[in-house]
């Protein structure tokens, strides 16, 4: 997904990663082809334009929840 924000988010199953508390992450379930709802996290591991602490909340809702819902598609 081509953001404009240069920013780099990764999405991981929530059993699967550990994190450091520091990084900007955004829960969401993503329902397979089997129609299982599956515990998914998005994780912001980079944001050239915007500054993480300050903007952390614009950041989680025009970015990584966008991008969240574009794995979910």
């Amino acid at each position: 997904m081509h953001i404009r924000s240069a920013s780099i988010i990764e999405i991981f199953g929530r059993d699967d990663v550990v994190l450091n508390p520091d990084v900007l992450t955004l829960k969401f379930s993503y329902t397979n082809r089997f129609g299982i709802k599956e515990p998914m996290i998005a994780a912001l591991h980079y944001c050239a334009t915007l500054d993480v602490k300050y903007d952390s909340e614009m950041i989680k809702k025009e970015i990584i929840k966008p991008a969240a819902q574009w794995y979910c598609d």
